[in-house]
């Protein structure tokens, strides 16, 4: 890997609104052009988006990469304790952004993977923002899901994961080789979605029908989670926004393949980088083929 140009990654701590500290990294050029907050899919830690912050650094965008409580660096004591769902995890996206509005840094996006894209519009900093790009975002509602994938996914999330979980008090995630270890609260909320629409909580509804910046919402076309149909269940509740639906096809960036994990992971996304950078900050980053890279 190439050695930042003027940047470093130091461990930062910071807290959500509600008082619980938080452990992300802050990867700052030497004169920033912009900054972006990358908030986490479920069950991964800040570390799979390492090389990407890196990168968007290199390129002179500051970015802040950190993990929810209960994950990673924001672990602490036991899992069977923590009182977490997702609108606690909803908190967490805002006190990183509050924390990067205060970096001083004029120009800001947020850059949400997953459920950090789909909880971003419920939070309040997110006002404050130039743009936010939510990659692969999706509410994990089973009929969206392609036809071929719904019975072993519906079993995994709605039958193996509330069941586990009942059993040993957290989802244990790291022992069944699924991502991190997940608070109680996260995992029931999502393995009892086909009964419980997300979209109707009060935060939920009430930030996807107020005004945001402009929403990109960006996914691979063969991501099994954000089909077209799951995007368009989000696109339609963002009532008063601006939104723009850009789906990646993997031969577009010489990849056979991107799931919905791939556009962050390294070698295999890096040649979509400079795409997801642009669609951050158009003006920062012009359109430029892979080859070009």
């Amino acid at each position: 890997m190439r050695p930042l140009a003027g940047a470093s990654a130091p461990s930062v701590r910071f807290k959500a609104p509600d008082g619980v500290e938080l452990g992300g990294h802050w990867y700052r050029p030497a004169a920033p052009r912009a900054a972006v907050a990358i908030s986490a899919a479920t069950g991964v830690p800040q570390r799979f988006y390492s090389r990407f912050a890196e990168w968007l650094a290199e390129q002179g965008v500051a970015a802040l990469t950190f993990d929810y409580r209960g994950v990673g660096s924001s672990r602490s004591g036991s899992l069977r304790q923590l009182h977490a769902d997702f609108s606690h995890w909803a908190q967490d996206i805002d006190g990183a952004l509050a924390w990067l509005r205060e970096q001083g840094v004029r120009r800001r996006a947020l850059l949400g993977h997953s459920v950090g894209g789909f909880l971003a519009p419920a939070c309040p900093e997110a006002r404050s923002l130039e743009r936010l790009v939510l990659v692969g975002a999706q509410s994990a509602y089973w009929r969206d899901w392609p036809l071929r994938m719904r019975l072993p996914m519906a079993m995994l999330w709605h039958g193996v994961m509330p069941a586990v979980t009942s059993a040993v008090g957290y989802f244990p995630g790291r022992r069944l080789r699924l991502g991190e270890d997940l608070p109680r609260g996260i995992a029931m909320e999502w393995a009892t979605r086909p009964w419980r629409d997300p979209f109707a909580r009060e935060e939920m509804a009430r930030g996807y029908a107020s005004a945001l910046p402009p929403v990109t919402l960006a996914a691979a076309t063969d991501d099994s989670f954000a089909t077209t149909a799951a995007l368009e269940r989000v696109a339609k509740r963002l009532t008063a926004t601006q939104v723009t639906v850009r789906r990646i096809d993997p031969a577009e960036v010489g990849r056979v393949k991107l799931g919905h994990f791939g556009l962050f992971a390294d070698p295999l996304g890096r040649p979509a980088w400079p795409l997801l950078a642009e669609l951050l900050f158009p003006d920062l980053f012009p359109e430029r083929s892979a080859a070009q890279r």
